[in-house]
């Protein structure tokens, strides 16, 4: 259970980097403040159209398997996220508990079981600040699925029993060998202390014992 801990605080750290990058990588370069256009799409300043940087989450989520969610408020506006037909879950709503912690708090929120399209995943959420404020007007949301880290998790601990077993048949063993060496030698000793009780003297000590 303690190494399952720490395989999961690990993937919260790392989703948390990356989530942190994601943010910086909108932020830098890129002047302004976030806003809503007419279209309804997200914007950086007046040089990034976030609504269509599908390059990016995409990018991530091929070279890191985690998948990328950035949101106005507590509304979806991209998202590396597909349904079977392969559309994006976007103008979609975050729960009411990440939006406590996060929107309203601006907490860091980590969880590992939520549920996604029938799927569930261990998920990371940052907040994004205006800029240049203290105003809380987005999300960033990392998240990798479960069976992923749970597939590591059951790996380690195939690897320990197998330790455990072993070391249990060595045990074992060397055991039967030692005990088996202990009885033989008690047995010869109690031979020799019989031919000593019946009078017979004469004894090779070294080839009884």
């Amino acid at each position: 259970d303690k190494i399952a801990n720490g395989i999961y605080d690990e993937a919260y750290a790392g989703m948390q980097a990356t989530a942190l990058a994601v943010r910086d990588i909108f932020e830098q370069g890129n002047e302004g403040t976030y806003h809503i256009d007419e279209n309804g799409d997200l914007w950086k300043g007046d040089s990034l159209n976030i609504s269509l940087a599908t390059n990016i989450t995409d990018h991530i989520k091929e070279n890191t398997g985690m998948e990328v969610t950035i949101f106005w408020g507590d509304t979806r506006i991209l998202t590396s996220i597909v349904n079977e037909q392969g559309e994006r879950q976007i103008n979609t709503k975050a729960s009411a508990d990440v939006m406590n912690h996060v929107l309203k708090n601006g907490e860091t929120y980590q969880n590992r079981n939520v549920e996604i399209l029938g799927k569930k995943y261990i998920v990371c959420y940052i907040p994004i600040y205006q800029a240049d404020a203290e105003e809380i007007v987005g999300m960033v949301f990392l998240g990798t699925q479960q069976k992923t880290v749970s597939m590591i998790i059951n790996k380690i601990r195939g690897q320990f029993l197998l330790i455990v077993l072993c070391t249990a048949i060595f045990v074992t063993v060397f055991s039967y060998l030692l005990v088996n060496r202990i009885v033989s030698a008690l047995k010869k000793n109690m031979d020799v202390i019989d031919h000593i009780s019946k009078g017979m003297l004469h004894i090779d000590m070294e080839q009884s014992i």
